[in-house]
């Protein structure tokens, strides 16, 4: 992120220590001092290379990361609070919040003015167009007036009189897309700094182009009717910038809003009577994976749901609201591509490609039932293949080995290849099945994942039962680390592309027995052809694992080098035993699985494998048994 030149960025203010910042003086203007009491407005202050210049946002702030990451000085202050908390209560529930504290003339926000006063903005950007979205700018005015004449209550601050609190107060309330691209330029000239006036022009300048792309994309397409919903428990249909979105998009908009004109509520007898082709929901601030939970509810009880044509004919996608269509800013362009390709299939979205339409931010909801406790013959092999297959497809990915440590004796005694960390295609597998399929107590779905399946490796061989002479020794332990140390080393000196593991599909599993060599059935999905091949040289584009996945398996790995002597007990604790994977269960059990069989293994690395086990062989005669070639796998989610 660039950072204007005609002035050096002010340290936030810590309070009484730098009264100065709060001052009136002869010397030059100060630095600006910016407090943003919008979501969309810390980005679009973000994209004009303002970053570093914001002292305050609100609870909902939290885009850019980098603005929460920066180092160069201390993350921006939060100033805002809200007794409404949308991830602990329903869509009815927070409506009826709502309404009550409307009719009641209460804020649903409420400003900390001794954070204010502190960290002395100069700019405070807020708005007047929605009370439900964010403080309104009448809270503001009040706040600022108490601090100004040093009142009583909330806004009373500490400083001396000579720290007085006088910012420009700056409402912005685009109602339309033209709107939200012109407060590009409102920001701007009001923060008064040449580069971000620049920065302005060429940032519309670069959305309008997209939209215009989106635009080409969808032309001469059919244009089906579409619903957008901003809430569904009651409906609202989206309003203000939302039809111009949608246009833009190849669509008619089923519902009689026009563009600017606010969201309306939608009794559900009219939604049916609609009938719309497409029906697309994107609940204001809510991300996806809270979107598509609410959407399986909303099917669940609403008997009126299943008949609509959109539902019948899987033309019901689930979007992330919070991040490209609550929030008029620089996101909306993305969140138009999003629409463009739900609307217009996988053909459009690869057209328009990840920059205008992410992957992550919308998903199909299929037809049918997902989860446990909906009908008699739920099954939970073919609900993961009908969640993993919807839109958008999931992309192919590899499996990198760990870059130190591929090799190592896990607990139990459990010989595995880790890898580096899931990539991310395959996190959003996981990701999928536990949005789909529900996880954890009150969900009615699958069980809570077990730590187990978190990070990823393939198990090799355990222990044998009948061979097993007493408990593994240190001794012994010393020289299983010495024998996965030699073989690691071997490993990693391959090449990457004989060692990565492709992996083109993923499968779901019926078994009777964990190591999964006895199968009842099996199910393999395809993941999306690609241009790129995951098994060429340069895997970086399907490898990549975020740094939280890379630190989870590195903290796996880091119990098995830092101290042998406190490992010890965790290799001879009971259980994991060869018996315990290859005992046939009559109820069995089904999971979610990558095979890592011939097609996704190089031959160099299997030949590394082989030489691993012979070595253990001699040095444990009897001792250990391995998984059949045919059985390796990892694991990505139990289903049961």
């Amino acid at each position: 992120m660039t950072t204007a030149n005609e002035a050096s960025p002010s340290e936030p203010s810590g309070g009484r220590g730098e009264s100065s910042a709060c001052s009136s003086t002869s010397s030059p203007p100060p630095s600006p001092r910016i407090v943003s009491l919008l979501p969309s407005i810390t980005e679009i202050l973000c994209e004009l290379g303002l970053e570093d210049y914001i002292v305050g946002v609100t609870h909902c702030c939290d885009y850019p990361p980098s603005l929460f990451e920066r180092t160069s000085r201390p993350p921006p202050r939060v100033v805002t609070r809200s007794d409404v908390d949308p991830y602990s209560m329903s869509q009815s529930e927070i409506n009826e919040r709502v309404c009550g504290s409307l009719r009641n003339g209460q804020s649903l926000y409420g400003l900390n003015g001794t954070a204010l006063r502190e960290i002395c903005p100069t700019i405070i950007f807020t708005q007047s167009l929605c009370d439900v979205c964010a403080v309104s700018y009448p809270v503001v005015i009040d706040a600022c007036a108490k601090l100004l004449g040093g009142g009583e209550g909330e806004g009373e601050g500490d400083g001396d009189d000579g720290e007085r609190l006088n910012p420009k107060v700056i409402s912005m309330e685009p109602t339309t897309l033209k709107e939200t691209l012109r407060t590009f330029h409102v920001a701007a000239e009001a923060v008064g700094l040449t580069d971000a006036a620049r920065r302005a022009e060429e940032i519309t300048s670069h959305i309008r182009a997209g939209l215009e792309t989106i635009r080409n994309a969808a032309d001469g397409r059919p244009r089906p009717r579409v619903a957008f919903l901003e809430w569904h428990d009651p409906i609202f249909a989206g309003g203000h910038w939302i039809p111009d979105m949608l246009d833009m998009a190849g669509a008619e908009y089923v519902f009689p809003v026009k563009s600017g004109e606010r969201s309306v509520g939608v009794a559900d007898e009219h939604f049916v009577e609609f009938d719309p082709d497409f029906i697309l929901i994107g609940p204001c601030g809510f991300g996806l994976e809270r979107t598509v939970k609410d959407t399986l509810q909303l099917a669940r009880t609403k008997p009126w749901w299943k008949e609509m044509s959109a539902v019948r004919e899987g033309n019901v996608y689930a979007l992330d609201g919070n991040s490209y269509y609550a929030r008029p800013g620089p996101r909306l362009l993305q969140g138009t591509g999003i629409m463009a390709a739900c609307i217009h299939g996988e053909e459009t979205a690869k057209e328009l490609g990840e920059e205008l339409c992410p992957t992550e931010g919308y998903c199909q909801i299929m037809p049918g039932k997902y989860r446990h406790g909906i009908d008699d013959d739920f099954d939970p092999c073919r609900a993961t293949i009908k969640a993993l297959s919807a839109v958008p497809l999931l992309s192919p990915a590899v499996l990198r080995l760990h870059p130190s440590t591929p090799l190592f004796v896990a607990w139990n005694g459990v010989l595995v290849l880790v890898y580096e960390g899931f990539p991310p295609s395959l996190v959003q597998c996981k990701r999928r099945i536990e949005m789909f399929l529900g996880s954890g107590p009150g969900e009615g779905g699958l069980k809570e994942e077990n730590f187990g399946s978190k990070w990823p490796k393939t198990t090799l061989g355990a222990l044998d039962d009948d061979n097993n002479e007493g408990k593994v020794s240190l001794e012994e332990l010393t020289t299983l680390r010495d024998l996965c140390a030699r073989h690691s080393s071997r490993i990693l000196s391959l090449p990457r592309r004989d060692a990565d593991v492709a992996v083109r599909s993923v499968s779901a599993v019926e078994y009777e027995c964990r190591s999964l060599e006895k199968l009842r059935s099996r199910t393999d999905l395809d993941l999306l052809p690609s241009t790129a091949s995951p098994s060429s040289d340069d895997n970086d584009e399907f490898s990549f694992c975020s740094a939280e996945e890379r630190e989870r398996t590195q903290s796996v790995v880091d119990e098995w080098n830092d101290d042998l002597d406190s490992y010890l007990s965790k290799v001879n604790a009971p259980g994991s035993r060869i018996q315990s994977y290859r005992d046939a269960s009559t109820a069995g059990g089904r999971t979610c699985a990558v095979f890592v069989d011939d097609d996704a293994m190089p031959s160099a690395l299997r030949r590394c494998l082989g030489e691993f086990r012979r070595d253990v062989d001699v040095a444990f005669p009897g001792r250990y048994s391995w998984m059949g070639e045919g059985s390796l796998h990892c694991t990505l989610r139990s289903l049961g």
